[in-house]
């Protein structure tokens, strides 16, 4: 959002609603919109804000094990399929 946050309510004044997101600062990236999104939510419903973990350094993302797990799997069932799916699918005839 490069211009900051939005607010509209149907038939209303919001102008104080809009003076509040104006105090919100928003940093860059994704978590700092997210942090911004939170802190501006809780400010509109005049509640404390969450604490929130700062974003961590380190590698959060699926272990390699996990796909390799998967893509043995998958080639094992397919292996299963070839074997054995000709002759469930063969029927004698009637």
């Amino acid at each position: 959002m490069p211009q900051g946050f939005g607010i509209f309510h149907y038939g209303k004044p919001v102008t104080r609603e809009q003076a509040i997101l104006r105090s919100v600062s928003i940093a860059k990236g994704s978590d700092g919109l997210a942090d911004a999104a939170t802190a501006a939510v809780a400010k509109l419903a005049r509640v404390k804000a969450p604490a929130v973990a700062p974003a961590s350094s380190s590698n959060s993302g699926t272990p390699v094990w996990v796909f390799v797990v998967i893509a043995v799997g998958g080639a094992a069932l397919l292996g299963v399929m070839f074997l054995f799916g000709p002759r469930v699918v063969r029927r004698t005839p009637a």
